[in-house]
C-alpha cells in the first residue's frame, strides 16, 4: 500500500476551512475521499462533502451553487478539477473566493458544451491541441481572459489529479492577446445628462412607491401566508368560498391606482413589480456609493448609519474581497436621502419573510429574493435561509420603465465628453456605444462613474476614493477616475456653493503651508519654488508682520493663479494646471519634474503608509510575488530613493 501523507492547507481558519487533502507520496497525486468536507459554514457546520452533486459555495462569498450533474459524463472530472482549485488555487492563507471558484466552474462548462459537440470527453478536450486552440479562437475577450487564468492554474496543479492540460506558445499567445484586449476595455462612464436623468426618474418611482409601501407590504404578507388571498384560480368549492379575488384584494388595501399604473394584474405581474422595487433600490444605492454588485447582495438590514458632526452618513456592509474566505467589513459614505431607500428595502424584505421560521433575525439581507414570498409553497424548509439570502438577479432588464428619449447618446456627449474622458479601449467600435443609441447601464458603470465625478468635483482625494471603493491599491482608484482632469469641473462654483467655501479654505491653508515651507527651507528641489522664494519673500524687521505679510502676499498670488501648490506623497507640486502628460495619476512621474518639491517629512509619511500597506496585504494572504505586493514594494523603494535626494 502506498504511503499516505496529510497535505495541510496552512493558515486557514480551521473552523471555516475544507478538509485537508490526502497526498499519495508514491503517485504524487492527491487521494480523493468521498467523505471529504469541501464546504463549511463560518461556524464550522458541514455544508457539503465531496460526494455531493451540489456544492453550496455561497458560504465562501459567491452568489451561486455548483451543480455538477449538468456536466453529465464529465461530472467526476470537473469535480476533481474544482476540488484541486479549492485546495491549491488560493493564496497561502485564504479559501478560494466563491466568486472565483464559480467563474472557473462556468469556464469549464463552456468547454464541456463544446466537447459534447465534438463527441469527446472534457479530459480529452483539455489535452487536445487542435480543439483547445480552435475553441479559444472563437471566444470573446472576456471569456478568453477567464480561460487564460484557468489554464495557467490548471497547468500548475494538473499533476496532482492526473489530468493533462494542453498548453503551447501559440496557444498562450492567443489567450494573452485576448486577455490584454479585455484589460484594455474600460467601458465609458455614464454622461452626466444621462446619469442625472436616469437617477431622477428612478427617484420619482421610489417616491411613488414610498407613499404606498405600507399597504404594499401588508398585501405581500397576506399573499405569502394566505393561499386563498388574491388568487384568481379556484380549484375546489372550499377554496372558492375562502378565496379573495385579485381585484377585490387590491381594492381592499387601496392599491388599485398604483397597481394599474404599474400594470399589476396577477401573480406574475405582482412578482415582477416587487422585483422592480428591489432593483430600483439597488440602482439608487449603487449610484450613491459606488459599491460592487456583489457588495449590494451582501448588505443586511439595519445597514444605514446616520451621520453626525464627526462623520457623514454611511452604509455598513462587506466588500467583495475576502479575508480567509470571509468578506471584510466596509463602510460606504453616502447621502442622507439613501436612508429612505434602505428603510423601504427593509420593510419590503420583512414583509416577504413574514411567517418563515428564521432564527437569525439580526442577519436578514437587505435585498431579498422575490420567490421568498411568491413561491412559498415550493420552498423546502432546508432552503429557506439560503433562498432569502440572495436577490434573484440584479439585472438591468428587471427595472421600472424609464423615458428612453432622455437616455440617448448624442454627438455632443460623444465628442465633448466620452472621447475626452475615455481614451483607452475598443468601446467606440461596439454597436451599443454608437451615437443615437439608448444608453445601456451596467452595474460597474456606476462604480467608475462614481469615481470619475468624485475626482472631477475637486472635493475628493484619490486616497479617500480608494477607501470608498474598497480598492487594495491607490493606483486602482486613480485608474477608475481616468479622464476626470480632461474636462471642466461639473460641480458649479456659485456664490453659495459649498465648493466655493472649501476652495477659499484651501487657498488660506495652501498659502500658510507654502509660506512656512519657503521660510524654513533654504534649498528647494523645485526650480519654480526656488524662484518664488527669491522673488516673493522679502525680509522685514518685525517677524510677526513679516510672516503675516508673506502669507497675505502668497494668498493673493494664489488667487490670481500666479502661484500654486498641492500636496503629493513626495512633498509639493507647484504646477498650476492639471498634469495631462500621463494617463494615470502616478507620483513616480513627479520625481524628475521641475514643479516637484521633495519634503522629507512627507516622504517619511509615505514610507510609513506604504510599509503598513505591505503588512496589511501580507495579513490578507497576498504572496510576495503577487502583483499587489510587487507594486507596493516598488513604491516603497521609490520613496526611499527620493528621501536620499532631499536637500538639507
Amino acid at each position: 500500500m502506498a504511503e499516505i501523507s496529510l497535505l495541510k492547507i496552512e493558515n486557514y481558519k480551521d473552523i471555516f476551512a475544507p478538509d485537508s487533502a490526502e497526498f499519495d507520496l508514491e503517485t504524487k497525486r492527491i487521494k480523493i475521499v468521498p467523505e471529504t468536507v469541501v464546504v463549511r459554514a463560518n461556524n464550522g457546520d458541514i455544508i457539503n462533502r465531496y460526494h455531493d452533486d451540489i456544492w453550496d459555495i455561497r458560504h465562501y462569498g459567491s452568489d451561486s451553487q455548483l451543480t455538477f450533474n449538468k456536466f453529465r459524463e464529465d461530472k467526476e472530472s470537473v469535480k476533481q478539477l474544482i476540488y484541486a482549485i479549492l485546495i491549491f488555487g488560493g493564496n497561502s492563507n485564504t479559501v478560494v473566493p466563491g466568486t472565483t471558484l464559480h467563474g472557473y466552474f462556468t469556464v469549464l462548462f463552456g468547454i464541456h458544451k463544446e466537447t459534447r459537440k465534438q463527441s469527446i470527453t472534457l479530459k480529452d478536450g483539455l489535452k487536445n491541441e487542435f480543439f483547445m486552440y480552435e475553441y479559444a479562437k472563437g471566444l470573446n475577450d472576456s471569456v478568453a481572459a477567464a480561460l487564460n487564468r484557468l489554464i495557467k492554474l490548471l497547468f500548475e496543479i494538473s499533476n496532482y489529479i492526473g489530468i493533462k492540460i494542453y498548453s503551447s506558445k501559440n496557444f498562450s499567445k492567443l489567450l494573452i492577446a485576448k486577455h490584454c484586449n479585455h484589460q484594455n476595455t474600460q467601458y465609458p462612464i455614464i454622461p452626466i445628462e444621462i446619469y442625472a436623468n436616469s437617477y431622477n426618474q428612478r427617484w420619482k418611482h421610489f417616491q411613488y412607491i414610498k407613499k404606498n409601501i405600507d399597504d404594499i407590504c401588508t398585501f405581500i404578507v397576506k399573499y405569502a401566508n394566505n393561499p386563498y388571498f388574491a388568487r384568481n384560480t379556484v380549484v375546489t368549492k372550499e377554496a372558492k368560498e375562502k378565496s379573495i379575488p385579485f381585484e377585490e384584494a387590491i381594492s381592499r388595501y387601496g392599491l388599485k391606482i398604483i397597481f394599474q399604473y404599474y400594470k399589476v394584474r396577477d401573480y406574475h405581474s405582482l412578482k415582477s413589480f416587487v422585483q422592480k422595487i428591489i432593483i430600483n433600490c439597488a440602482h439608487l444605492i449603487a449610484a450613491s456609493t459606488g459599491m460592487r454588485k456583489s457588495e449590494l447582495k451582501l448588505l443586511r438590514q439595519d445597514c444605514f448609519k446616520d451621520g453626525n458632526k464627526q462623520r457623514p452618513p454611511t452604509i455598513t456592509g462587506y466588500e467583495k474581497k475576502t479575508n480567509h474566505g470571509i468578506p471584510r467589513p466596509q463602510d460606504w459614505i453616502t447621502h442622507s436621502d439613501i436612508k429612505e431607500v434602505v428603510i423601504i428595502a427593509e420593510k419590503l424584505g420583512s414583509a416577504m419573510i413574514n411567517g418563515l421560521p428564521i432564527s437569525d433575525t439580526k442577519n436578514i439581507p437587505l435585498l431579498i429574493k422575490v420567490s421568498t414570498f411568491a413561491n412559498r409553497r415550493n420552498m423546502q424548509n432546508t432552503d429557506i435561509i439560503y433562498n432569502i439570502s440572495l436577490i434573484n438577479s440584479l439585472s438591468m432588464r428587471y427595472e421600472f420603465e424609464l423615458d428612453k428619449s432622455t437616455l440617448i447618446l448624442t454627438q455632443n456627449m460623444m465628442d465633448n465628453f466620452l472621447k475626452k474622458t475615455h481614451r483607452v479601449g475598443r468601446w467606440t467600435n461596439e454597436e451599443r456605444w454608437k451615437v443615437g443609441k439608448t444608453w445601456i447601464f451596467t452595474w460597474h458603470q456606476y462604480r467608475r462613474s462614481y469615481a470619475f465625478y468624485a475626482i472631477n468635483s475637486g472635493l475628493v482625494s484619490i486616497s479617500t476614493l480608494k477607501r470608498q471603493l474598497a480598492h487594495t491599491l491607490q493606483s486602482t482608484a486613480a485608474y477608475y477616475s481616468n479622464g476626470a482632469v480632461n474636462i471642466e469641473p461639473l460641480v458649479t462654483n456659485g456664490k453659495n456653493h459649498i465648493k466655493r467655501e472649501i476652495d477659499e479654505m484651501r487657498q488660506e491653508q495652501t498659502a500658510i503651508a507654502l509660506t512656512y515651507h519657503v521660510l524654513t527651507n533654504k534649498a528647494h528641489t523645485s526650480e519654480v519654488l526656488d524662484k518664488w522664494a527669491r522673488d516673493m519673500i522679502e525680509p522685514h524687521e518685525n517677524q510677526e508682520d513679516f510672516i503675516n505679510q508673506a502669507i497675505s502676499k502668497v494668498k493673493k498670488e494664489i488667487k490670481k493663479g500666479h502661484m500654486y501648490a498641492k500636496n503629493t506623497p513626495l512633498g509639493l507640486c507647484t504646477k498650476g494646471d492639471d498634469c495631462d502628460a500621463y494617463f494615470t495619476f502616478s507620483f513616480m512621474e513627479c520625481a524628475e519634474c521641475e514643479h516637484s518639491e521633495r519634503i522629507k517629512d512627507k516622504i517619511d509619511r509615505s514610507i510609513e503608509v506604504t510599509s503598513l500597506s505591505i503588512v496589511e496585504l501580507a495579513e490578507m494572504g497576498y504572496a510576495d510575488d503577487s502583483i499587489e505586493m510587487k507594486t507596493q514594494y516598488k513604491e516603497l523603494e521609490f520613496f526611499k530613493e527620493q528621501k536620499k535626494k532631499c536637500k538639507a
